[in-house]
């Protein structure tokens, strides 16, 4: 397992990885030394020290916020402290007149709040914003545990009191339960049942015993059970059994089994439906304080340190504390269900369902290979995922393009990439091209509004020369004038070509309106004005001032050993700057949205293309995946689907019955902080009208009467989209090349499964009336485009009047 570095100086009392919401792994912790700490954790499983913050006492349990910007603390200096992570600085949101013990965000559809529980017997509730507390509940005794998941929050307190709250509109009390331990509580945690909602409760004690608690089960008796843990062997009087405390339950996220870990220095992983254990660990020299998962179940984090079980004369101050990472996915996966065992009389015998998958789903998704990721001293990155194929893809991605660009050399990273292939200094363009035939490799690139890439499709052996070929035509493209003219011939026949294509200009048209005045209103490929004006040093300057190794990631797939990569990088890549001329750093400017239309009218063009958009989410936005999940219910049409009437889309099946449009596609064009949420849609000149309407109507449902149905076909739709795009190591390693430069990480299948798993329709309905009711759109129309609705009507369309 491995060690995170700096831990705390004394023992720590509580764990919590960030959420789903928040890209990357960050872990935060709390302890008896009074303070809160923060590290990253890497892909690689290595910790780095973020920050740390201070209470006046210890700190007994920490949260997050659901957007993962803010950690909540409490202690026992009977405050709680609100900390912004960005900001680096904190804030005190509640006093309790004892030490608070307990401390929870809730996300509720009406309201957001902190809960503490105290030993001075309240529950309080807390908007972050006023100094008085929103509702206090008063309560039998100390709160000793609590957990919640909404809308279901269970408090444990002395004298082993257990009280259910319900959390809808607002929070009040739902029911007390007897306890079904012996002993004084230590720890509680929520499970949900398949539906994700919460369903019962783990309770742990002192006495190594753990109580599986449903609240409303079919038959109380057999379904509700306690079970031992966390003792020593001996079972008689001559070697009487050890019994200890369970400090803490944590559930995995994907399987719904549970972790406990004990003040006998172990920890168990448990199969609860299945009532089995699944493993045990070898004994710590320490108890394990504390427990939790990430937000995809693949890092399993746990804290050595003593907790005062056997009294002050065994605290030892020089033995140090440790909190240990583990990857636990397999470990924590339920057992087979599938397979039933027949003893006694009849032979042993292994049922399996014909047809059924070995493995699930969700297991297929958690055994998908690790991204490795390894960062150069100039600030370059290397990410592979090494999959055992005879091929692989190698490329360099840049975090550059049209974005970057200004209106004087709009075009010049278009421009740069068709001259990428023409030889570079060592090689020139006949022997580039014989070196990559003879490896039977194929050599591309593109680029798009802030992405630039090379790569290349070759055999794994051949992986050194592609490396070094790559290199080559990054950094040493040899840009000789008679090329340049020779391909500024090419790029404006290009430029030619893709007037023809009325998609790509309908949509670099609605580009150009939405982000009228803003880089990212330039199309990629340029005006054809630039093509015929620009020079060499033009493209010499843009490669000096963009093609720096912090935005550059090397990412491969297939065939590769992601150690030999980082040689083969540090070999070829180690010369790349890191340094900008007069440490002129570019910074993206803010992209404002600019509710407009645009119109090309054309009646000699056949079918009308017409695109009608809002401002989206930015890729790192949590928003991303509810607004994703909004377009595959909306979908896509065309009119060659079989069907009709029976396609899933409510507004494929009226494009298909009325006979509305030729084709249309919901979209979702994301950048770094910003983005288009439209519907594309290509049409005869009479309908124009009445599909519009459709669309705009699709829109308002959205934000309005989405219904479970709807999500839960859409929701399987995208997570069938998101597998099977990534069918080859060409596009796996655009995957990763992307994410590293959107989010500094990949985001592996299970935990866009789990992003996605957790939307339900008022997410959907939230988010959509954030991002499109009542909001301005863009317009952009080409072809025969008379029958297009006024702007104002099309503007009054983007809400409704309801009563």
């Amino acid at each position: 397992d491995v060690e995170v570095t700096s831990p705390p100086d004394d023992s720590i009392s509580c764990l919590a990885f960030s959420p789903p919401t928040m890209p990357g792994n960050f872990l935060i912790g709390g302890s008896w030394a009074n303070d809160v700490r923060c590290w990253e954790v890497q892909d690689n499983g290595q910790t780095v020290p973020k920050a740390q913050q201070m209470h006046t006492g210890p700190v007994l349990d920490v949260c997050w916020s659901d957007d993962g910007s803010k950690v909540f603390t409490a202690s026992c200096d009977k405050t709680a402290k609100m900390w912004d992570l960005n900001s680096n600085q904190t804030i005190q949101i509640a006093q309790h007149e004892g030490p608070i013990r307990t401390i929870h965000w809730i996300k509720a559809p009406n309201y957001s709040c902190v809960m503490t529980g105290s030993w001075d017997k309240t529950l309080k509730f807390w908007d972050t914003r006023s100094p008085n507390p929103m509702m206090s509940l008063q309560m039998p005794e100390r709160c000793y545990c609590a957990d919640v998941v909404y809308p279901m929050a269970v408090v444990a307190t002395a004298e082993r009191g257990l009280i259910v709250y319900q959390l809808e509109n607002q929070p009040s009390e739902f029911r007390r339960i007897e306890s079904p331990l012996k002993h004084q509580h230590r720890c509680v945690a929520i499970f949900k049942d398949k539906q994700s909602k919460p369903t019962g409760f783990a309770l742990g004690s002192i006495e190594g015993r753990v109580a599986i608690h449903y609240i409303n089960p079919p038959n109380p008796a057999k379904d509700n059970f306690t079970f031992k843990c966390h003792r020593s062997n001996g079972t008689n009087t001559a070697t009487p059994q050890d019994i200890y405390a369970v400090n803490a339950i944590s559930f995995h996220p994907v399987h719904g089994t549970l972790a406990t870990v004990g003040s006998d220095g172990r920890f168990s992983f448990w199969d609860k439906d299945a009532r089995t254990k699944l493993k045990t660990s070898e004994q710590l020299d320490q108890p394990i304080t504390a427990c939790c998962f990430n937000n995809n179940g693949n890092i399993f984090a746990y804290a050595s340190s003593y907790d005062w079980s056997k009294g002050h004369e065994y605290y030892n101050p020089q033995k140090k504390n440790y909190i240990f990472l583990r990857n636990a996915a397999e470990e924590l996966k339920p057992r087979n269900k599938k397979c039933k065992l027949y003893w006694a009389s009849e032979p042993l015998l292994l049922s399996l369902r014909r047809g059924q998958a070995s493995v699930s789903y969700a297991q297929s998704l958690l055994g998908a290979p690790e991204t490795r990721l390894t960062t150069l001293s100039n600030g370059l990155r290397i990410a592979s995922e090494e999959s055992n194929q005879a091929t692989c893809t190698v490329g360099l991605w840049i975090g550059c393009g049209s974005r970057y660009e200004s209106e004087k050399n709009n075009g010049a990273g278009f421009f740069l990439e068709h001259m990428a292939f023409k030889g570079t200094k060592k090689h020139p363009q006949s022997a580039l091209e014989q070196a990559v035939e003879s490896m039977g490799a194929h050599l591309s690139a593109y680029t798009s509004r802030e992405h630039t890439a090379y790569y290349m499709k070759t055999l794994a052996k051949d992986l050194p020369k592609a490396v070094e070929l790559l290199a080559e035509v990054v950094q040493s493209s040899s840009l000789s004038e008679a090329d340049i003219e020779q391909q500024r011939s090419v790029v404006l026949r290009e430029l030619e070509e893709v007037q023809g294509s009325l998609q790509d200009v309908c949509l670099d048209l609605l580009h150009a309106t939405a982000f009228q005045g803003t880089p990212l209103s330039h199309s990629v490929l340029g005006p054809s004005a630039n093509a015929r004006t620009l020079t060499r040093n033009d493209l010499v300057e843009y490669i000096n001032s963009h093609y720096k190794a912090p935005r550059m990631v090397l990412a491969t797939a297939g065939g590769v050993n992601h150690d030999e990569l980082v040689a083969l990088a540090k070999q070829h890549f180690s010369g790349v700057s890191f340094e900008y001329e007069g440490d002129a750093v570019p910074v993206l400017s803010p992209c404002r949205f600019t509710g407009s239309e645009i119109r090309m009218r054309d009646d000699a063009i056949p079918l009308a293309h017409v695109a009608i958009a809002v401002e989206g989410a930015g890729a790192a936005s949590p928003d991303i995946v509810p607004l994703m999940v909004a377009n595959s219910i909306i979908g896509s049409y065309d009119i060659t689907f079989g069907g009709g009437k029976h396609l899933s889309s409510r507004l494929a099946r009226l494009a298909a019955e009325l006979n509305l449009c030729h084709s249309f596609q919901a979209f979702h064009s994301s950048y770094s902080d910003t983005g288009l949420l439209g519907i594309y849609f290509v049409t005869d000149k009479h309908k124009i009208e009445d599909m519009m309407h459709w669309a705009q109507n699709a829109w308002m449902n959205l934000c309005t009467t989405v219904t479970e149905s709807d999500v839960a076909r859409a929701k399987n739709a995208l997570k069938a989209s998101l597998v099977g795009q990534l069918n080859g190591t060409t596009p796996v390693c655009d995957d990763i090349g992307r994410h590293i430069l959107n989010y500094g990480r990949r985001i592996p299948l299970a935990e866009w499964d789990a992003r996605i798993e957790a939307v339900t329709p008022r997410i959907v309905r939230d988010v959509c009336s954030k991002y499109i009711y009542d909001k301005c759109p863009a317009v952009s129309a080409v072809g025969p485009v008379e029958q297009l609705p006024d702007y104002n009507r099309m503007r009054s369309a983007m809400y409704w009047l309801r009563f």
